[in-house]
C-alpha cells in the first residue's frame, strides 16, 4: 500500500520523524481542530522555523487545495497532541538513535503512522492515533496491538466515538462475565441500534443477547474490551460528546 502522494511527494519523512521525538511544536497556539485558520495564525505559522511546520505549508502551496490544507491539518494536529503528551524518555532517545542510524524498524513505525495519517478523513482521527502512539511509546501496547488498533481506527465511524463513550462511561463498572448484569444501568443508555450495530461490527461492542445467561435481552450491547480501549484514547483526547454538529 503506497504512500499518500502528498506525503511522499514532499518527502516529509525527516521531518515528521523528528517530531515524534521532539518539543518544537509542543506550545503552538494554534487550534488545529478548529473548522478554519485565521489569516494571523497562518501567519504565525508561516515565521515559525520548525521543520515540520515548513513542510507542512510547502504541502499547502503545493497543493493549493482544501485537500492539502487538510492534509496539513492532520499532521500538525497528530504532532501537537503527541508532543504534549507524556512520552517516555528512553523511547524517544530509542527513536532519536534510530533515526539518526536509519534503523529499518523506526522507518517502519513512521512509514506505518504517515499511511494512516494520511488515510484520516477526519482532524479528530489524527488525535486518536497520536494517543494511540503515546501508548506505543510508553509500552502500554505492543506493536502488534498497535497495528490492529491502526485498521480499529481507520474504519471506525469518527461520529460513532462518542456514543462509543457514552456506553463505557455506563458499563466501565460492569463485570459482564459474572452474569450479574444490572437491567436499570442499561435501561437509562439510549442505545443507538445503527450506531451500536456500525462499532459491533469492528470488535467495539457485542450484542448482549450473544452472552447465554438464560434470557434473552434485546436492544442491548456489551463494551467489549477493544471497545474500553478505544473509548478510553477517545476520552483522553477529548473527543467532543456534541462531534455530530461538527464537520471535522
Amino acid at each position: 500500500m503506497a504512500l499518500n502522494s502528498e506525503f511522499s511527494d514532499l518527502n516529509i519523512f525527516p521531518s515528521f520523524s523528528k517530531a515524534l521525538f521532539n518539543d518544537d511544536i509542543k506550545d503552538l497556539s494554534v487550534n488545529m481542530l478548529d473548522m478554519s485558520i485565521t489569516a494571523a495564525e497562518f501567519d504565525l505559522l508561516s515565521n515559525l522555523d520548525i521543520p515540520i511546520i515548513k513542510t507542512g505549508l510547502a504541502l499547502i502551496k503545493t497543493g493549493k487545495n482544501i485537500k492539502s490544507f487538510h492534509e496539513f491539518k492532520k499532521i500538525i494536529a497528530f504532532v501537537k497532541q503527541l508532543q504534549n503528551g507524556t512520552r517516555d524518555p528512553k523511547a524517544l532517545k530509542k527513536r532519536e538513535v534510530a533515526y539518526q542510524h536509519g534503523e529499518k524498524w523506526f522507518a517502519k513505525e513512521v512509514e506505518l503512522i504517515m499511511l494512516y495519517l494520511s488515510r484520516c478523513s477526519t482532524v479528530y482521527k489524527s488525535v486518536l492515533l497520536a494517543e494511540l502512539y503515546l501508548d506505543l511509546l510508553n509500552e502500554v501496547i505492543t506493536f502488534s496491538s498497535f497495528q490492529e488498533c491502526l485498521d480499529i481506527i481507520d474504519q471506525i465511524f469518527i461520529w460513532d466515538v462518542p456514543h462509543l463513550t457514552e456506553i463505557y462511561k455506563a458499563e466501565v463498572e460492569i463485570d459482564f462475565d459474572s452474569g450479574n448484569i444490572p437491567m436499570e444501568v442499561l435501561h437509562e443508555i439510549n442505545f443507538d441500534i445503527v450506531r451500536c450495530n456500525r462499532l459491533s461490527s469492528i470488535g467495539l461492542l457485542h450484542t448482549i443477547n450473544s452472552f447465554q445467561y438464560g434470557s434473552y435481552i434485546s436492544g442491548n450491547f456489551a463494551i467489549s474490551e477493544a471497545g474500553k480501549y478505544i473509548a478510553t484514547l477517545a476520552i483522553r483526547a477529548e473527543i467532543p460528546e456534541n462531534l455530530i454538529l461538527s464537520v471535522q
